[in-house]
């Protein structure tokens, strides 16, 4: 029986989006016969500095990894393009996550990704995490070939529909980074004008100003602050929660819908690039209108056989997602490139 033989490679902080989409699909393809799969963290060894600057510069000159002729190189972001060429495998994948830091970014980053990025078509395939990604790739590099979309899976801990109750109170849960593009000024005005009776998980902390509209508005006691939980913690959190608010401006792919999702709490998302892709049902994909989300919100918690006919549509869809499509999805992927 032929073995694949599959290097996936990552060089992002531990339980980062990036880190995520490499390490679960090291653990699922672990699981298969027809594979001899290795995680190679950079970030966790000593030949990747973490210092910046000099981490940039490794970048921009590639990593020698020492890697066989014979095996597939899996790298997860296009930082690692020159350290693919200097590892001429058999077979080099690319996984494209996003395009931010390139589009929107202005700074060290910025030109890292703008030195790095154009690099990537030097692959054998590239891979986005959702067709708004691929478009935005094409786009921006005029690589029409050699480019497919394989949706994200989480891990099957987070299908857990009924193992907590929701609470009698309305809850909220927010999870992710406060930068621009989260949005969180925008839920904070949902809030502010949410004339109800509810209570907020934050999962991340917010900036000074968040901080300071969170006050100047009364909201301090409606809102607790999780930090540095573990998943799960967090699957409780979502289950727990009604409804996940969501509203980013831009994502790649956005795996915390798919994983509140899975634990039966429905998420309200912007109508933005990946997100209604993902979560593919209208009455959970809104325009930016603060009066629009607070509609929503009251008519989800009101009206309960709404609420569960979105929960059961919810966890259905969620199913799509899980880790075991998405390796045989990638498994089928590696088939047609062989």
């Amino acid at each position: 029986m032929y073995v694949m033989r599959i290097n996936i490679i990552n060089i992002s902080p531990e339980h980062s989006a990036i880190w995520k989409v490499a390490y679960y699909l090291f653990l699922e393809l672990k699981k298969d016969k027809v594979v001899n799969v290795s995680f190679i963290d950079l970030w966790k060894t000593k030949k990747v500095s973490h210092n910046n600057i000099l981490r940039g510069l490794q970048l921009l000159f590639g990593i020698n990894l020492g890697l066989s002729k014979k095996d597939i190189n899996f790298y997860s972001t296009p930082l690692l393009s020159n350290t693919m060429m200097k590892n001429n495998s058999k077979k080099n994948i690319m996984f494209i996550h996003d395009l931010h830091p390139l589009l929107y970014l202005k700074d060290s980053l910025y030109w890292l990704c703008k030195w790095a990025y154009p690099k990537s078509r030097n692959a054998d395939l590239l891979i986005c995490n959702s067709t708004s990604t691929k478009k935005e790739y094409i786009k921006e590099f005029n690589c029409t070939e050699k480019i497919v979309v394989n949706h994200l899976g989480i891990d099957n801990i987070y299908f857990k529909y009924e193992k907590f109750k929701k609470n009698r109170k309305l809850t909220f849960i927010s999870i992710g980074r406060d930068e621009p593009r989260k949005n969180l000024k925008f839920m904070l005005q949902i809030l502010k004008s949410l004339n109800m009776d509810f209570e907020l998980y934050r999962v991340g902390s917010f900036d000074k100003l968040n901080y300071k509209f969170i006050k100047d508005n009364n909201l301090t006691n409606k809102i607790k602050v999780f930090n540095n939980i573990s998943e799960k913690k967090l699957i409780e959190l979502y289950s727990k929660s009604h409804i996940l608010l969501f509203p980013s401006t831009y994502e790649g792919f956005g795996i915390p819908p798919i994983e509140s999702m899975a634990c039966g709490c429905i998420p309200l998302v912007a109508n933005k690039t990946s997100l209604p892709e993902v979560v593919m049902n209208k009455n959970m994909i809104l325009d930016l209108n603060v009066d629009l989300w607070v509609k929503t919100i009251k008519s989800i918690y009101s009206n309960k056989s709404f609420r569960e006919r979105l929960m059961n549509f919810s966890f259905n869809r969620a199913k799509r997602f899980s880790l075991i499509n998405h390796k045989k999805r990638f498994l089928k992927i590696l088939k047609n490139i062989n």
